[in-house]
């Protein structure tokens, strides 16, 4: 369904927006989406050295 707002359209529940998140979250798709951030956020905080280990160790604790 589709709305119109001051010669605007807005879809109502439009998933297929490159922004939405899909309907269906797995593990390995937030790790393919946010593991290089949570390295580069590790490697700021405890240092390159420990970096690799503690992204893994988060992701098996998740």
């Amino acid at each position: 369904m589709i709305r119109a707002r001051a010669f605007c359209v807005f879809p109502e529940d439009d998933v297929t927006y490159p922004g939405a998140p899909p309907d269906t979250v797995s593990l390995g798709s937030l790790y393919v989406r946010h593991g290089r951030w949570l390295r580069r956020q590790a490697a700021r905080r405890f240092g390159a050295s420990h970096a690799e280990d503690l992204a893994q160790e988060t992701w098996v604790k998740l």
